[in-house]
């Protein structure tokens, strides 16, 4: 657990716990697991996949192909990408499928 205040830039594979002020960007063949409470908006790019299992408050956009939110998201998300694939949301356990 911890709390980071700034923005942050994750280009591997990383898991990030506790309370995080400020904006994330999502290399490509990125993986971000984030467990906690992020205030923030998130830039998902492409082959990149996003995990939050806790609260949200902020706007995910990007190429994403995979977000997962096991929780509360307050904000929205929005995918630039044209031809996508089936996208799994789950916000306050129900699933919504584009």
């Amino acid at each position: 657990m911890g709390f980071y205040i700034g923005n942050k830039v994750i280009n591997t594979t990383q898991r990030m716990s506790g309370f995080h002020i400020g904006n994330i960007a999502i290399a490509p063949a990125s993986t971000l697991t984030v467990d906690g409470f992020i205030i923030g908006n998130i830039h998902v790019d492409l082959n990149s996949k996003l995990i939050v299992n806790g609260f949200m408050i902020g706007n995910i956009t990007g190429h994403f192909e995979f977000v997962k939110i096991n929780g509360f998201l307050i904000g929205n998300k929005r995918s630039k990408q044209k031809n996508l694939q089936t996208i799994s949301i789950s916000i306050r356990g129900e699933k919504e499928i584009r």
